[in-house]
Parts: structure tokens; C-alpha cells; sequence
């Protein structure tokens, strides 16, 4: 893979020892780890591998009492993640809050919790960077690009600035070069302009 492509690559497994191989072998640029959480094993069996290479690292809103249901319990675990992450010598900005996106469907409140919890976040710590998993938010309605779409821009607002989302989903694309240049990340909407011209702005 890394003869073929030059982009970072996301490491992700459960297997420590895998991360740690996988980071020997990395030639390409800062490599960004998947995950690491507030339980305490997980916690004590990453940190020390991110201390010791240079890398970015998704940070999962839960701890060892699992995952919490309001948006103040999840801002506390994210708070002592990025105070842990940053005493070990971690940069705020290669720290990507995940403040774990469950559906709708399953509980009304949720996605206004993952809102507040981007809100909060951004607020106490706007180096950090933000990020989902953005389809779980639909998962089990009917029609779920739309309601992707809406939480996108929603999520956008609050601060997320990367999601895991289709990027051949035109329209979801769409809206994401819209809302960075109405949100200001887009100087003189230089790459919605670009966006149009190559024919990828869906109207």
C-alpha cells in the first residue's frame, strides 16, 4: 500500500502489539491511531505507544463505566482524555474527539447529546479536533441519506471538522463544501468554487 499511495493511514485494531507493528512499518506521513478510550487497560496500553511515536489518535467518549447517556458525562471523559493525552506530550490539534454518535431511532435524545458534547468540547479545548462515525446516526430509518445530511451540517456547526462519511455521496459532498464556506473554513470559497468547476457540486 504505501508504494501506491502517499496519504496517512488510520490504524485501527483492538491489538496493541498490532499498532505498534504497524507504526514500525509506516513510511508514510503522521499515521493517526484508532483508538483509544478512558478505560483504564486501554488507556495505560496506548498512551505509552503514543508517546513514544508521532502520531494522531481518535479519542472515543467512554470509560470504564461505558458509554455515558448525557452530553456533561461525555465531556468529562473527553476533558480527562485530552488531559491525559496532552501530560504524555500530545499536541491538542492530533487529538480527534469521537463523542460516539448512537441512533435516533433507538433514543430521541441522541443526537442532540453528540451536539452538545461537539459544543462543549470545542468550547474548552478549540485545538481539538472533532469527529464521528456520521452514518451511525441514522442507522435503522428509512431514508438515511437525508437524515446524514441534516447531521452533517448540524454537526458541522458544533465544531465537528472530520467525519467518517461516503465521499461518492455527491450530495452529502455538496453540503460539505457548502457548510465549510458558509461557516467561514473556506477563505473566498476558493475550494466550493473549485468543487463546481470539476462538476462535483450537486444542485
Amino acid at each position: 500500500m504505501q508504494a501506491v499511495i502517499d496519504a496517512p493511514f488510520a490504524i485501527d485494531s483492538p491489538n496493541p502489539e498490532a499498532i505498534k507493528r504497524a507504526l514500525k512499518i509506516n513510511k508514510n506521513p503522521k499515521p493517526m491511531i484508532n483508538s483509544i478510550t478512558a478505560e483504564k487497560e486501554r488507556f495505560e496500553t496506548i498512551a505509552p505507544i503514543l508517546a513514544e511515536h508521532e502520531a494522531s489518535v481518535v479519542a472515543l467518549c467512554m470509560d470504564d463505566s461505558g458509554m455515558p447517556e448525557t452530553a456533561d458525562d461525555r465531556f468529562k471523559i473527553a476533558e480527562t482524555l485530552v488531559e491525559g493525552l496532552t501530560k504524555i506530550g500530545m499536541k491538542p490539534g492530533d487529538i480527534y474527539i469521537d463523542p460516539l454518535i448512537r441512533p435516533v431511532g433507538t433514543g430521541s435524545h441522541y443526537g442532540v447529546v453528540a451536539l452538545e458534547t461537539m459544543r462543549n468540547v470545542k468550547e474548552r479545548f478549540p485545538e481539538v479536533h472533532i469527529m464521528c462515525g456520521l452514518s451511525n446516526i441514522s442507522h435503522g430509518l428509512p431514508a438515511r441519506k437525508i437524515i446524514n445530511q441534516v447531521f452533517l451540517i448540524s454537526a458541522m456547526n458544533a465544531g465537528m471538522d472530520g467525519a467518517i462519511l461516503d465521499p461518492l455521496d455527491k450530495k452529502l459532498m455538496t453540503f460539505l463544501y457548502a457548510c465549510e464556506a458558509v461557516l467561514g473554513h473556506d477563505d473566498f470559497c476558493v475550494n466550493y468554487l473549485e468543487k463546481y468547476r470539476e462538476g462535483l457540486i450537486e444542485v
